[in-house]
């Protein structure tokens, strides 16, 4: 994407923001002021806020790009080497970043699924440049029993085009179980158990 169709998106984003401010200038740092090119896929699936718009405005690492917003202002700049790739925060941005465009299961279990997400995240994997680093480190959890839980079934699931987290709310949200985000991965587990009270 060239430098003005990219300012000319970041404003419509802005403008389409459905919390205040309404408005914010667009500031490129003078690093990058330079650039030419900024490859980037926004997302326009739903009303956001405009955090929530720039956070899900995946730039791709060779741009080198981030955010931060000020008041009346949104200024790109270049941040430090890997400091959004490692933990959480890294992880966190995979994510988001990670467009997956077609989920096909049926009669699909739990590891299966997970198998198909970590495959799918290496091969989408925009943010690592190191091959070696791509994708994201998978557990799953479930010390009770972890051979009933692995083999719980997907009847079906179809979908085009879902970030890896909205991938994995629909997967876990039919597998009866959570994820959520460590420094050691993603980590799926069961939903835990209510217990009974009796009447």
């Amino acid at each position: 994407m060239m430098l003005d169709a990219f300012i000319e998106d970041i404003n419509t984003l802005i403008r389409d923001a459905d919390i205040p401010p309404s408005q914010l200038r667009v500031i490129l740092g003078p690093e990058i002021q330079g650039a030419d090119q900024f490859p980037v896929a926004i997302l326009y699936d739903r009303p956001k806020s405009i955090e929530t718009a720039l956070r899900e405005t995946c730039v791709d690492p060779h741009a080198g790009l981030h955010y931060a917003i000020g008041p009346g202002t949104v200024t790109f700049h270049t941040p430090k080497p890997n400091s959004l790739l490692s933990g959480v925060v890294g992880q966190n941005m995979k994510l988001t970043c990670t467009l997956i465009p077609v989920i096909d299961f049926e009669n699909t279990t739990l590891q299966e699924a997970i198998d198909f997400l970590r495959g799918r995240s290496i091969e989408l994997d925009l943010i690592e440049l190191d091959p070696e680093r791509k994708g994201l480190k998978w557990i799953i959890e479930n010390p009770s029993d972890p051979t009933e839980f692995k083999n719980r079934t997907i009847k079906v699931l179809r979908a085009k085009n879902l970030a890896l987290r909205e991938a994995l709310d629909e997967t876990t949200k039919l597998l009866d179980a959570r994820w959520r985000v460590e420094e050691s991965g993603i980590v799926i587990s069961p939903n835990p158990t209510l217990p009974t009270t009796s009447p």
